[in-house]
């Protein structure tokens, strides 16, 4: 029952994980480290947002929330500003989870993503409204299912995407609708993501009138002291794929979801808000039914926990009523003891947690219980105080975890374990899917010579992610093996502009290598091969690296360094900062008026994108969408006087092309003899996609063979 729940087509892996949360907890790795040290996220004081400005001194928040790579993404400064901050980040970290496990950003035209997205927050509507931003960039950049198009949209993936709001259990329903999804085999890959940003006051204030917030800000779960909770921020994402592709492709696998199940409170209480222990022993019930288990085989049980004394008195009640492992306690605890209570976000929050244990096999310790709340039975429910080995059981480890919405909406996901490998070794650190860790011994300097690819967006993110592979290497006592470094590197990353090759035997000569800034190995003899191997890849070619390298595993590698600047909405008069309003046609300069073209043109663009990029490149590679052309448009033809079509920056898509078509435009309104600029544009445009090389050599083709039929035709 067991291997064929693991190995069937209904197990999904999870094969990579990426976070923020408060306390700098930036990945799984920081939160594993915060986990099982039996930290809690303190509030900090020192974090300011933009606007409002004071929130509730115990809310625990995620620090620079306005900053975001708007370049990365290939998005205006203009637009990055009215983003909700919620769905910039959800694109930082969705990405920052792809690189975990391995997975380019963009997988190709035969892999379908999915993307599911819990969130139950606008606060970010209420800053845009408050800037008077009605134009239509403004509401699209604050509507809540922006969160997954956006992401879809940057993935080039024709998948699923939603957004869900079941309020607390978000999160959770949208993981459960990415398994439904893969089984389904409606995507190959699924990102099921949560945000929980703390933008405005007015929801701290409503939790507090109704005493739901802890007054010394800690979440007690289990515990007699029990007095309310701590709102938290949160952004998470998981990759999530078939097990048996997971397997196929060798992926790194944190852990297996077997089961989910969503149900709600209905039939419960007259009291709207009141929870329900029978309808919430029912999702479970279902949940392992789903995985092909029996709820007894659930050791451990990671709540919803909230530390509020009705919600904590229903779910013990609840997890006591259910079967158990025979002579043993039901296991449980809460996450929200160590962040906060992290609301869409909470769900998944606890599913990255209970997948970490697996991943490492320990349990970790739940704070802040004592003394023991009268709730807790200790004939059948033990709360984790402390870290310690997961439970010996004979057959593969399972734990659920439940979240549960304020508004009645219910969920719980079954999680096991990789069968192979699961009781022999030390801690996993990321096993792959044969069961092997990720993580080995370390190169020798006799070993083979590897050519580690490193690239990124610009020069200064390169520099930034070689300080990154030597701040790994110097830091971890054992790090990941050469091979396996040089083939996550070249196989299971993306590959940007500005790149760099280094050959290496072993970490010091890597380290070394990284250190001077050069290419390591190459003065000692390497072969050949290698040598134009990183000539090739330098000079951008596209290279097969399956090929070309020698099979690894695929391991953790510093992630794409950010480079983030600052956005949010300012300007009360809902105008942009960057570029003035260009005059009117009325002004124009006829003596030059190819100058005054320019100078309408790029005040335009720079007050619709907020910059102005270089003009013989295309407006999209800036930043200008649909939304932005029809306002550059609008703005162009007040200025300008000039009628314009609604697709024209599609046919002229520089700035150059975009001058020269106004010039066309302007010389036949006034009568003046002037060639017409399709050709001109048609020439931009064969250039932009073909090069100039190319370009000049199909007309010399064209023209040597209307010649030739000119000829022909006269001799006949």
């Amino acid at each position: 029952m067991h291997s064929e729940n693991t190995d069937g087509d209904r197990s999904i892996a999870i094969v990579g994980i990426g976070c923020r949360l408060p306390g700098g907890i930036h990945g799984p790795e920081a939160l594993w480290r915060l986990l099982a040290e039996g930290r809690e996220a303190p509030p900090d004081e020192s974090v300011t947002r933009p606007w409002p400005g004071r929130l509730d001194p115990h809310d625990r928040l995620i620090e620079d929330v306005d900053a975001f790579d708007a370049g990365f993404f290939g998005i205006a400064p203009r637009e990055a500003e009215c983003m909700d901050p919620q769905h910039r980040l959800l694109l930082e970290v969705a990405y920052e989870a792809l690189q975990d496990g391995g997975l380019p950003l963009v997988l190709g035209p035969h892999v379908s993503t999915g993307v599911f997205v819990g969130t139950s927050t606008e606060d970010y509507a209420r800053v845009v409204a408050s800037a008077n931003r009605t134009d239509l960039l403004g509401w699209v950049g604050a509507a809540r299912a922006s969160a997954a198009a956006r992401l879809s949209h940057h993935l080039r993936s024709a998948g699923p995407s939603l957004v869900l709001d079941t309020d607390r259990s978000s999160s959770l329903a949208a993981v459960h609708l990415a398994v439904r999804s893969l089984r389904e085999g409606e995507c190959d890959l699924a990102l099921a993501g949560a945000s929980n940003l703390i933008l405005a006051a007015h929801t701290g204030t409503a939790f507090g009138a109704a005493g739901l917030l802890a007054p010394d800000g800690r979440c007690r779960f289990g515990s007699a002291a029990a007095s309310g909770f701590a709102r938290a921020e949160a952004v998470v994402v998981v990759a999530l794929k078939r097990l048996r592709d997971a397997r196929a492709a060798n992926d790194r696998i944190y852990a297996i979801i077997a089961g989910s199940a969503v149900n709600h409170d209905a039939g419960r209480s007259d009291d709207f808000l009141t929870p329900s222990a029978q309808a919430q022993c029912a999702v479970i019930r279902r949940a392992c039914a789903d995985a092909g288990i029996g709820v007894h085989e659930l050791r451990y049980i990671e709540a919803h926990g909230t530390g509020t004394p009705v919600g904590d008195r229903v779910e013990l009640s609840a997890l006591a009523a259910l079967p158990r492992y025979p002579a043993a306690l039901r296991l449980t605890g809460s996450v929200k003891t160590n962040l906060g209570h992290t609301e869409a976000a909470a769900g998944l929050v606890g599913l990255v947690k209970t997948a970490l244990m697996l991943d490492h096999r320990r349990l970790v310790p739940t704070l802040h219980t004592r003394p023991i709340s009268s709730a807790v039975d200790p004939e059948a429910i033990e709360l984790v105080e402390d870290i310690r080995p997961w439970p010996d059981s004979d057959g593969p480890p399972y734990a659920g975890v439940s979240s549960f919405g304020l508004m009645g909406t219910n969920g719980h996901v079954v999680l096991t374990a990789l069968s192979t490998g699961w009781l022999a070794g030390p801690e996993n650190h990321g096993r792959s899917a044969d069961g092997r860790a990720g993580r080995q011994g370390v190169g020798h300097e006799d070993g083979p010579a590897h050519l580690i690819p490193l690239s990124a967006r610009t020069p200064e993110a390169l520099r930034t992610l070689r300080s990154a592979y030597v701040h790994m290497l110097k830091a971890a006592d054992d790090p990941p093996e050469l091979r396996d470094i040089a083939w996550t590197a070249a196989c299971r990353r993306d590959h940007h502009t500005f790149r760099t090759a280094l050959t290496a035997r072993s970490h010091d000569e890597l380290l070394a290598a990284l250190t001077r800034d050069d290419r390591g190995g190459e003065d000692n003899g390497d072969a050949e091969a290698l040598v134009e191997l990183t000539r090739r890849y330098e000079a951008g070619e596209n290279i097969d690296w399956a090929a070309a390298q020698r099979p690894g595993r695929t391991v953790r590698l510093p992630a794409h360094p950010w480079l983030h600047g600052r956005h949010w909405v300012t300007d009360e008069h809902g105008s942009p900062r960057a570029g003035a309003c260009p005059p009117t046609a009325s002004s124009a300069d006829d003596q030059d008026p190819e100058a005054w073209t320019r100078a309408q043109v790029t005040a335009a663009v720079a007050q619709v994108l907020g910059h102005v990029p270089d003009a013989s490149l295309p407006l999209s590679d800036g930043g200008i969408t649909s939304l932005m052309g029809l306002e550059l448009r609008q703005i162009l033809m007040e200025s300008t006087g000039v009628e314009l079509d609604t697709t024209f920056v599609y046919e002229h898509p520089t700035i150059d092309a975009v001058c020269r078509h106004i010039l066309s435009r302007r010389a036949r309104q006034r009568g003046t003899p002037q060639l017409d600029d399709d050709l001109d544009t048609a020439l931009a445009m064969l250039q932009q996609h073909l090069g100039p090389d190319e370009c000049e050599r199909l007309l010399h083709a064209e023209l040597r063979e209307l010649t030739e039929e000119r000829t022909h035709e006269e001799n006949v």
